[in-house]
């Protein structure tokens, strides 16, 4: 086999196997191939696929945010602070977004203007951030403070599917527009790939790194808010959760598209696979504990199929 036929055996691998485990799927498990399923499906795995969007735009300018599911958690937290007191919807929107945005920078200017690693960095500020939604309600949940009007635009539907699953679609072609189909985004990836050679073209990658991290930030608002939307209840431990999940899709996304190299196709892709075998092993009845080990799984074959590449 050629060196191109293997690559473009790399880069469909992973669509091919997830179409014909659906039509399997869809043959052999009746209610797999149901809309409500579906929305069972998004629904659970949209925040998965935002957040590994948002971790795969550091990773790409050479930087690992290890704080994306603390942050979660502390968007949150502080959303619910603010519908505890009274807040509008649109409030505690105006208010997770405008934290990411904060936290995001805050995290870039720890990393990059003060030249720390960016997993210490990160680390940091992850335990930092955690001890905030600790301390926004005294490690008590927020109970039934999320408004009515969130709670209302989450159960909106369009053509049968839930109204996150639109929002995940539109956040992955735009992040998808961005570092594929813009100047920023080709300064990103090569910043991650060869820093020294693109700072000699003349690149601020001090810039580029700072912005991967305000980005991230941005797109973990969009998943807090949409998180938020699903329960009237908010939890301080609630992000970290996402964090392996997420990062198991991720990294999962450069054995496809572009092998190799973090991608948004390859995110979606893996979302989807990984979005229907956990939905029926559920429905077969597996273990609650299944869910972690295959992603652990998926983490370690992603490690030994680059090696071998």
């Amino acid at each position: 086999m050629t060196k191109k036929n293997v690559l473009d055996v790399k880069k469909r691998g992973v669509p091919v196997l997830t179409v014909i485990l659906a039509l399997v799927f869809m043959i052999f498990i009746p209610q797999f191939s149901s809309v409500q399923n579906a929305n069972i499906i998004g629904i659970g795995r949209v925040p998965v696929a935002i957040f590994a969007m948002a971790s795969l735009i550091p990773l790409a300018a050479g930087e690992f945010d290890i704080s994306l599911g603390y942050m979660i958690g502390f968007l949150m937290m502080a959303g619910g602070k603010m519908a505890s007191i009274g807040g509008t919807a649109l409030g505690v929107v105006v208010v997770i977004l405008g934290l990411s945005v904060i936290l995001g920078a805050f995290n870039g200017i720890i990393t990059v203007f003060f030249k720390i690693p960016s997993t210490i960095s990160t680390l940091a500020t992850g335990m930092i951030m955690y001890g905030g939604s600790l301390f926004l309600n005294g490690g008590r949940s927020f109970t039934g403070v999320t408004p009515d009007l969130l709670i209302w635009i989450n159960q909106i539907k369009i053509v049968k599917l839930n109204i996150g699953i639109w929002i995940c679609i539109l956040l992955a072609v735009i992040v998808y527009l961005v570092l594929e189909h813009s100047p920023l985004g080709r300064y990103i990836y090569e910043t991650g790939n060869a820093r020294s050679v693109v700072e000699l073209a003349g690149v601020n990658t001090k810039a580029v790194r700072f912005l991967s991290f305000v980005f991230a930030g941005i797109l973990i608002g969009f998943c807090a808010v949409l998180l938020i939307s699903q329960t009237r209840n908010v939890y301080p431990d609630t992000g970290p959760a996402y964090l392996l999940p997420g990062l198991a899709v991720t990294f999962l996304s450069i054995t496809m598209h572009t092998p190799g190299r973090y991608n948004v196709p390859g995110v979606i892709w893996s979302t989807v696979l990984l979005g229907m075998v956990f939905n029926v092993i559920s429905i077969l009845g597996a273990p609650f504990w299944a869910e972690a080990v295959i992603n652990g799984l998926v983490l370690l074959g992603v490690v030994i199929i680059m090696k071998q590449s």
